[in-house]
């Protein structure tokens, strides 16, 4: 599978360094979906998981995997947005005048720092539950 250049450049991964230390994309999905049907029960939350689930659909049906992603997951970005409305929250505002809800944005509206300015997927799934239990004691009024 051939990488585009501008997606790696966000990553900081080259090709060679993942055809080295990556996993076969049709592996990854077959363990992927392995585990989402053993934690069937549970929810599944993310900044955008709805962007991300995009990606996910493509690559499972890629490779002929049923996927098993029924449920709605719960998305960070609406949790942040009636922060902000609430008043509890002020997340910077886009050119458009609106809040923006990325999770750099949510996490500048929280005082919460990056370790580094390359996107790493372990990192941003820490700093989404870190935004994501920031914001939902912000709701409760424990802050």
């Amino acid at each position: 599978l051939e990488l585009e250049p501008q997606a790696m450049a966000v990553h900081g991964y080259s090709q060679e360094h993942l055809e080295e230390y990556g996993m076969d994309e049709a592996v990854a999905m077959q363990v992927f979906s392995c585990w989402l049907h053993v934690f069937d029960r549970g929810e599944w939350a993310g900044c955008n998981p709805n962007f991300d689930r995009g990606f996910l659909d493509v690559a499972f049906a890629r490779h002929g995997i049923e996927k098993r992603m029924g449920r709605r997951p719960i998305e960070v970005q609406t949790v942040a947005w009636l922060a902000h409305q609430l008043g509890k929250v002020v997340l910077p505002l886009g050119r458009d005048g609106m809040p923006k809800r990325s999770l750099d944005a949510i996490l500048q509206a929280l005082g919460i720092s990056r370790a580094t300015d390359r996107h790493d997927a372990l990192e941003d799934c820490r700093l989404t539950l870190a935004a994501f239990k920031q914001l939902t004691s912000l709701l409760e009024g424990n802050n």
